[in-house]
């Protein structure tokens, strides 16, 4: 093999800053398959042809002229319309609410709240009391 023939590789760290962008960004790009990459002993390499590549293509953009994912609450001028999302403190609740579900689950599955009632074996034998030595 020529030397002329190896490709630069680069770790996702290094191939973000060659970009411009966060290493975030970057691994978002690979995990949604926008752009390719190479395992190599448990790392993710970049290979530098895959990387022009992403950067030729650019952003998609949509037939309405707005980028894709970009949201619908800005509108075509370029000015953000208000809107009221409650969406989060929805999932907030909604969390609160399994938490205290999980909670309840538990406590009626033990009096004490603790799992561990009547889980020892008959034969085995209760570790002894601790007694604390004196000082000399």
């Amino acid at each position: 093999m020529v030397k002329d023939e190896l490709e630069p590789m680069y770790t996702e760290e290094h191939a973000a800053s060659l970009l411009g962008i966060r290493p975030r960004s970057l691994r978002t790009e690979r995990e949604n398959g926008r752009i390719g990459y190479k395992p190599v002993c448990g790392r993710i390499m970049y290979r530098l042809s895959d990387l022009v590549r992403w950067q030729k293509r650019g952003v998609p953009w949509r037939a309405d002229g707005r980028r894709k994912g970009q949201n619908s609450s800005s509108s075509q001028d370029g000015k953000s319309q208000p809107t009221r999302s409650v969406g989060r403190r929805k999932g907030r609740l909604a969390s609160l609410r399994q938490v205290r579900a999980i909670s309840d689950m538990l406590k009626k599955s033990s009096g004490s709240g603790s799992s561990l009632k009547d889980e020892t074996p008959k034969n085995r034998t209760l570790p002894a009391d601790v007694i604390p030595l004196k000082r000399r």
